[in-house]
């Protein structure tokens, strides 16, 4: 018979400890990222606000598109179906900008946001 060395609520506590040893230890380097200051150790200077730049961009343009796909769509059942395929691709857009994926790649998730737009639209639910 193995005996137990842990209680749950030991394994709880402990777990709990060192997550808060993590977030004092890595909070103030958090912090230099989400304030975007382009000195701080961790953050790379020049190409910082570019990244900066993209996102508020891609974000402007989701929201941008979100509306637009509200006035333009009458009924809210096609809202519902077609909300997320009007959003998706800019979260794409900004990965695919990330981590500097090829064209070829960009033209198959295109083809796949069509493909599903199609089949969303078309298909008869009930």
């Amino acid at each position: 018979m193995m005996r137990r060395f842990w209680s749950p609520s030991s394994v709880w506590a402990t777990s709990i400890r060192y997550s808060r040893e993590f977030a004092r230890e890595h909070s103030e380097r958090l912090w230099k990222q989400l304030v975007l200051r382009p000195g701080a150790p961790g953050i790379s200077g020049p190409g910082h606000g570019v990244e900066l730049a993209v996102v508020l961009s891609l974000a402007i343009g989701a929201g941008l598109t979100l509306k637009a796909g509200i006035s333009w769509l009458g009924d809210d059942m096609s809202l519902l179906k077609n909300a997320s395929l009007l959003v998706i691709p800019l979260v794409a857009a900004y990965f695919a900008w990330k981590r500097k994926v090829s064209w070829s790649l960009v033209a198959a998730l295109g083809v796949a946001f069509a493909a599903v737009a199609v089949v969303l639209n078309l298909y008869p639910f009930a």
